[in-house]
């Protein structure tokens, strides 16, 4: 009988080190991407234009935009994950931060880092480079 109740109980804990670790496995720190520079001034309704056309091409959508070189994108994934992150940007920059997730593990750690599921950085880090090839793209016609 108390064998039994030993391999119920290594069993419950090595269920609990799988879940966990599959869940870890999933996780990274958060990285906003760096600001982006495309090399030539623009106006800011080209530069709005551009933001917006690469984040279109990745589904993600513009949902407030402020006039003032601010925006808030999001997208959602599957129907369950959600990714919003704001952008500043201004005639020669622009600069993508995380703001808020629906279902993407985010959390602090209690060492202070940022913990999200690994795919949106990469979500980030691919509309960051589908907008500086839209401005890039528009700076080589304007030369």
């Amino acid at each position: 009988m108390r064998l039994h109740s030993m391999k119920s109980c290594l069993m419950a804990l090595t269920i609990v080190v799988v879940i966990g670790s599959a869940s870890t496995a999933r996780s990274a720190n958060l990285n906003d991407p760096e600001p982006s520079l495309w090399g030539c001034e623009l106006s800011q309704e080209h530069v709005l234009q551009r933001i917006t056309a690469g984040l279109i091409g990745r589904g993600w959508t513009v949902t407030e935009n402020d006039g003032q070189g601010n925006l808030v994108a999001q997208v959602i994934v599957r129907a369950k994950h959600t990714l919003i992150v704001d952008i500043a940007y201004d005639d020669q920059s622009f600069d993508i931060n995380y703001k808020d997730s629906d279902n993407l593990e985010y959390r602090i750690r209690r060492n202070g880092t940022a913990n999200i599921h690994r795919n949106a950085n990469s979500w980030m880090n691919n509309i960051r480079e589908d907008i500086t090839a839209q401005l890039l793209a528009l700076c080589a016609t304007n030369s």
